[in-house]
């Protein structure tokens, strides 16, 4: 059965998607996504949420611009959590250049996982 888009869950990932993966960058990039949502400091039940939740902090798109953008303006202090989570998105972009977007990684997972 394919999962939809960007509606795998979390456990699914952990279980299952690092053992799936054939290239060593996916591999590596999904467990940095993995980190990245242990960090964040809100409840996160598949990837669709957790991009979702980015989303709305950043203002729109995932992008790498966006979210150095957005760290840049955080309060070390109470947003540490939330400061460390999107660097580590910020290593996905800069492991895996083709990606332009968070959703384009979520979507490859996705299909490679399909």
């Amino acid at each position: 059965m394919r999962r939809g888009i960007m509606t795998i869950s979390i456990e699914f990932l952990k279980d299952s998607g690092r053992s799936v993966v054939t290239d060593k960058n996916t591999e590596t990039a999904i467990e940095i996504l993995l980190a990245a949502i242990n960090d964040w400091p809100s409840p996160v039940e598949n990837l669709n949420d957790f991009k979702s939740q980015v989303s709305k902090t950043l203002g729109g798109s995932v992008t790498k611009e966006k979210i150095e953008a957005c760290v840049a303006n955080l309060n070390v202090v109470s947003d540490a959590w939330k400061i460390e989570s999107l660097t580590q998105l910020l290593d996905i972009f800069n492991l895996n250049k083709k990606y332009s977007l968070l959703e384009e990684f979520i979507t490859d997972i996705n299909l490679q996982l399909g």
